[in-house]
């Protein structure tokens, strides 16, 4: 069983640099559909922090 300090490594190196070593721990049916379930999280992420960062830092975000 993979622990989950692994798990979550994987995950973030995931998130950060595209690295692939998470894709057998996630369930699906298919390759197609890890792949489209893993970018939809992703895209959620990256969102989540610009919309956190453009709450926290208004002045920057007006000149973006």
């Amino acid at each position: 069983m993979t622990s989950l300090r692994k798990l979550q490594h994987d995950m973030q190196s995931f998130l950060l640099t595209t690295q692939p070593s998470i894709y057998p721990h996630i369930v699906g049916p298919d390759a197609d559909f890890i792949t489209e379930r893993l970018a939809v999280y992703s895209e959620a992420y990256l969102l989540r922090l610009q919309e956190i960062l453009a709450s926290a830092f208004p002045g920057v975000r007006a000149i973006a």
